[in-house]
C-alpha cells in the first residue's frame, strides 16, 4: 500500500527535481519509467522504502528474506562466477581509542571498527509482497 502523503528524503539539488516531493508523486514519476513494476508500489519501493506498508510486518519481510537468501548458501565459497574474476573489497578502519597499554610486553590495545564491503551477487532479491523490503539489516 502506498503512503500517498509520505513525504521523501532525497537531495533538494537534484536538477529538474522539485523539492518536497511525496511517495505519491514519486509514484506518477516512476510510472513514466518503462521499466516501472506495475505491482502495487514496488516500483517506487526500490528508491524509497518509506513509502510503502507491507501487508506483512517488516520482522516477518526479514525473516523471510533471509531464511531465501541463506538456505543454500555455503560462506566459504568466494561470490566468484568465474575462476577468472575477482572479488573486489572496499576495507576501512575506525579508531575510537587505546584501551590499555602494557609497556613490559610492548602492546596495546584498541577499540576500533573494522569495515569490510563487498559484492555478493548470491545475497540479492526482488521486493515483492512476500520479500517486501528492499533493505535488511
Amino acid at each position: 500500500q502506498l503512503l500517498q502523503d509520505q513525504l521523501t528524503s532525497y537531495p533538494d539539488n537534484i536538477p529538474g527535481i522539485p523539492p518536497n516531493l511525496t511517495c505519491a508523486d514519486w509514484e506518477d514519476i516512476a510510472a513514466t519509467i518503462p521499466i516501472h513494476d506495475s505491482q502495487s508500489c514496488l516500483g517506487i519501493k526500490n528508491f524509497f522504502d518509506q513509502c510503502c506498508v507491507s501487508s506483512l510486518p517488516r520482522y516477518d519481510c526479514e525473516k523471510t528474506i533471509r531464511s531465501h537468501l541463506l538456505q543454500d548458501l555455503d560462506s566459504s565459497v568466494p561470490p566468484l562466477r568465474t575462476l577468472d574474476e575477482k572479488v573486489q573489497i572496499s576495507a576501512g578502519l575506525r579508531f575510537f581509542h587505546v584501551t590499555k597499554v602494557n609497556e613490559q610486553e610492548s602492546s596495546i590495545e584498541i577499540f576500533v571498527w573494522l569495515y569490510l564491503q563487498w559484492y555478493d551477487p548470491r545475497l540479492t532479491w526482488s521486493p515483492s509482497e512476500d520479500k517486501c523490503c528492499n533493505v535488511i539489516s
